[in-house]
């Protein structure tokens, strides 16, 4: 699914950082929990979107419990990801995300 830029961030360009989160044993916790799966997701997904628009991060793509976002700033992206952490995990039951990034110079193809 790729959302729409209702928020009208801009496509970041130059040097751009990406930001890769999901929750960890996502695959487990649906099988073990149907009746409670979709509720966690959507919790999930609402923090996450929030978090990534607060620092201005142009979500690309998500699948199911998945994030794909750009940042304009490596440090944006860092914020956006340690505010996601403290976030998710401030309940009892929250399940553990995971996080990750990489920094890179888009190469243009053609």
């Amino acid at each position: 699914m790729i959302p729409s830029m209702s928020s009208g961030q801009a496509l970041p360009s130059g040097t751009v950082t990406f930001l890769f989160t999901d929750i960890e044993g996502s695959t487990k916790l649906a099988q073990e929990y149907p009746d409670s799966w979709e509720a966690l997701r959507a919790r999930h997904n609402a923090i996450l979107q929030s978090v990534m628009d607060t620092y201005d991060g142009y979500i690309f793509q998500i699948i199911g419990d998945a994030f794909c976002v750009a940042f304009h700033s490596a440090s944006d992206a860092l914020n956006a990801a340690l505010h996601a952490q403290r976030k998710s995990s401030s309940t009892r039951s929250s399940p553990r995300s995971r996080v990750s990034s990489m920094l890179t110079r888009p190469v243009p193809f053609g």
